[in-house]
C-alpha cells in the first residue's frame, strides 16, 4: 500500500507542478502550458487508478467518492482548457487548489 500511495503523490506533484510552471517567472509560456497538458492525462490516470488499488486492495482510504471527483474534475479542467486554447490563470489555479487538496490528504494519512 505503501507504494502505491507513494505513486500516486509522486503523479499528483508532478501533475500540480506541471501546472504552475507556466506561470513561474522565466518560463516560457506556450512550451511549458503543452508540457503541463501532456503530464496531466498520464498522472491524474496514475492518480486514479492508485484510488481505485487503494479501495479495492486495501482499507478504503477516507473519502474516497470525493477524491476519485476531485481527479476526474482536475481532468476535466485540463481538458477543456485544452479544447478552448485557455491559457488563463483561473480555471488553472482551481486545478491547482484541488490538487493541493488531494496532496494534503495524502499528507494527512
Amino acid at each position: 500500500m505503501f507504494v502505491v500511495r507513494y505513486v500516486a503523490l509522486v503523479a499528483l506533484a508532478i501533475w500540480v507542478g506541471g501546472m504552475v510552471a507556466p506561470f513561474w517567472p522565466g518560463t516560457t509560456g506556450p512550451p511549458a502550458a503543452g508540457l503541463s497538458r501532456r503530464l496531466a492525462y498520464p498522472c491524474g490516470a496514475a492518480v486514479l487508478v492508485s484510488l481505485f488499488v487503494l479501495k479495492f486492495v486495501g482499507p478504503p482510504p477516507r473519502a474516497f467518492p470525493l477524491r476519485a471527483a476531485l481527479v476526474v474534475l482536475m481532468l476535466t479542467i485540463v481538458s477543456s482548457t485544452r479544447a478552448l486554447q485557455l491559457s488563463s490563470l483561473a480555471p488553472t489555479a482551481v486545478a491547482i487548489a484541488l490538487g493541493l487538496v488531494l496532496m494534503a490528504w495524502y499528507a494527512h494519512e
